[in-house]
């Protein structure tokens, strides 16, 4: 790590904002009310513009560079800016609901957003680079292996179609659809900032947490709670501090996806919301701007259109009831479109449940691990999955949050959207719990993702609790003493607020040690990100693959990918044979070479496979990691695939021994059996 590679990689995220923010900016302010909208909304925009362009050109069948990716990009914002400059009916406000204050849009204005992202700068630095050995860490875990053998395809093919995406778990082959929307911003990073692709990988991170998100949440907040601007203010601490979104899916997974598409979630309510509320040409607008955002969540991560779905349910209600209030509908008719609306939405519901296209999602079978007492207890407390702790102060917040805003028949529906997630998350965590896969199962059944929704339904919640926890003490303040006695206790209740919400774990003498919450994800970051990671590649591994790669090139080398190397492709560019782990059992690549290879000389099937591969190298990392106290763990969690590689030495016919560092090996096979 040096301060050349810090200094590039701040010059690369200041690049991709703009990359980020410019085309979807565009649209934006053709369609949209306010600069400050626009603004907010431009990153969702992007993305759905990038992949369209990318989606375009992969049907022209040509490679193209980042850069011209980006000028079709902005060649697509500006026609569609065109469009949108044509004159009509201007918009008009329809709902007496809607609550308009500074700057058109309930407080909203570029100091608001300003806020929201300076914060999650700040939460960003301390829980994210700060976990880091450098500005190229990267977890190396199946997941994350996988997220950058696609984005390195990426890369190197020039195509950046979600619909042809990388998906062979061995050689990276042409495939179907992926909602990739993450790895081509990655790979515009990488090749337009000019940096690697694990430092691409961060810097696009650092956007969804401090920019992407962040804005998100100002814009659709500025929407629930309209002029009342200290359950605005409120947000732009809360929205970075629940540690089950968006913290924790950097390290279970990691789930780079869903965590791109979950921070686009706020943008699409937003718009949706607004289309209710105008007319004219204003609202095709909208019309145009909510389907790119719906492009934008499928490309990202589909089930983020299902979240989406959930968190519009109270705008529809709104929807019919403002259809009951121009048609000045009785109590009757106004309570059975109510309730058409209600069966309509269940029936939708049911029906994408059934539709064939959605079975191997639904179906998927996450076991539950806790009872419903446990579950309960874990959603109250903001405790999602095994990898995280609770969040007590936080938990507390939503809690009166929740009840403030029941009291209120405006914010009833937030309570009715944070019930529903509620019981979908316990439901998906509960063993034995009814029908779990169906409301579960378009989040895969997983504990992680369905309580990432209940953080953000969770969100306005804790707004509200913490405007009002500062609402009585400054009330207090004031009856007790002077102007800058007042300020005085609210930036002492101000600073109290944030160290309890991210308060990292710390030790207490006679107590012991505590975690909490922030605490206990960084110390997994760190862990996780680490260039000594003992799941992993350490560093005597590194030293060993920079020789390797200068030795290797291009060619194709056979690797074991649970010793760590499955990442090599992404990573680095190395031409491995396994770019996935675990390896798939069933692979002919596995299943023959891998028991066989070391009888190459004798075995003429073998020599046959070998020279249609065109492989070259055999090489080995640590198959063993030291955990202490005399034990050691083994990286490949299938050996016996590997009995024709382990048993390769310096006297197996064939091989030639070019490397040897402890138990690190790197072959060259014979031209005799190459030609």
């Amino acid at each position: 790590m040096s301060y050349a590679e810090w200094l590039l990689y701040f010059t690369a995220v200041l690049m991709m904002g703009l990359a980020v923010i410019g085309p979807g900016y565009i649209v934006g302010r053709g369609a949209l009310r306010s600069k400050a909208i626009a603004l907010c909304a431009s990153p969702c925009l992007s993305v759905a513009l990038y992949s369209a362009a990318g989606i375009a050109l992969g049907f022209y069948g040509k490679s193209v560079s980042a850069m011209a990716l980006i000028a079709i990009t902005l060649l697509f914002s500006l026609l569609l800016r065109l469009l949108f400059s044509v004159k009509g009916e201007e918009s008009t406000k329809c709902s007496a609901d809607i609550e308009l204050g500074h700057d058109e849009v309930g407080g909203l204005s570029f100091g608001i957003v300003g806020l929201y992202v300076f914060i999650g700068l700040i939460v960003s630095f301390a829980y994210y680079l700060a976990c880091l050995d450098g500005p190229n860490s990267f977890a190396n875990a199946s997941d994350t292996c996988a997220h950058l053998s696609y984005v390195r395809a990426f890369v190197e093919s020039g195509s950046y179609s979600v619909l042809k995406v990388a998906s062979s778990a061995s050689l990276v082959v042409t495939g179907g659809f992926y909602p990739a929307a993450w790895h081509v911003l990655v790979a515009i990073a990488a090749i337009f900032t000019r940096s690697s692709i694990t430092m691409a990988a961060n810097v696009v991170n650092v956007l969804i947490l401090a920019l992407i998100f962040p804005s998100a949440c100002a814009l659709l907040l500025s929407k629930v709670f309209g002029g009342r601007r200290a359950e605005l203010r409120a947000g732009s601490v809360v929205c970075v501090c629940f540690v089950g979104f968006p913290w924790a899916f950097l390290v279970w997974g990691q789930l780079v996806s869903n965590l791109l598409g979950f921070a686009l979630v706020p943008v699409f309510v937003f718009i949706f919301d607004e289309l209710l509320s105008t007319r004219g040409v204003s609202k095709l607008r909208h019309v145009a701007c909510l389907l790119l955002a719906l492009l934008a969540l499928v490309f990202a991560q589909p089930n983020a259109v299902f979240t989406a779905g959930i968190f519009c349910i109270p705008s529809i209600f709104k929807g019919a009831q403002l259809i009951c209030d121009r048609r000045n509908c009785s109590t009757a008719s106004r309570r059975i479109l109510l309730a058409a609306v209600a069966v309509g939405i269940i029936a939708a519901w049911l029906v994408l449940y059934k539709a064939p296209f959605m079975r191997g999602v639904v179906s998927f079978d996450w076991r539950p691990i806790d009872s419903l007492a446990q579950s309960v207890v874990n959603a109250f407390s903001l405790a999602y999955g095994s990898l995280q702790t609770a969040q007590p102060f936080l938990a507390i917040l939503v809690l009166f949050g929740f009840i403030r805003l029941a009291a209120d028949k405006r914010g009833r529906g937030l309570c009715g959207v944070y019930l529903l997630c509620f019981l979908i998350y316990v439901a998906n965590n509960t063993i034995g719990f009814p029908h779990s896969h169906v409301l579960s199962g378009f989040w895969y059944n997983d504990p992680y993702r369905t309580g990432a929704m209940l953080v953000m339904a969770s969100i306005p919640l804790a707004c509200s609790g913490m405007s009002a926890l500062f609402a009585v003490v400054l009330d207090h303040a004031q009856k007790n003493g002077d102007q800058i006695g007042r300020g005085c206790v609210f930036v002492a209740v101000a600073a109290v607020s944030a160290l309890a919400l991210l308060l990292p774990s710390y030790e207490l003498p006679g107590y012991g040690y505590r975690h909490t919450g922030f605490g206990a994800f960084s110390e997994l970051m760190t862990s996780l990100y680490s260039r000594d990671n003992a799941g992993g590649i350490d560093g005597e591994e590194w030293e060993f693959l920079e020789k390797v790669e200068e030795i290797v090139g291009n060619d194709l080398v056979f690797n074991i990918p649970e010793d760590g190397s499955g990442s090599l492709y992404g990573v680095s560019g190395m031409n491995i044979l396994f770019r996935r782990y675990p390896a798939d059992s069933q692979d002919p690549a596995v299943a023959v070479l891998g028991k066989r290879l070391s009888g190459l000389s004798d075995d003429s099937e073998i020599r046959c496979k070998v020279r249609a591969m065109g492989l070259r190298y055999v090489m080995l990392l640590d198959c063993h990691a030291d955990k202490g106290e005399g034990t050691l763990v083994s990286y490949a969690s299938q050996p016996d695939l590997w009995s024709g590689i382990y048993s390769i030495d310096a006297n197996t016919p064939g091989f030639e021994l070019l490397l040897s560092e402890g138990d690190m090996r790197l072959y060259r096979i014979d031209d005799e059996y190459l030609n």
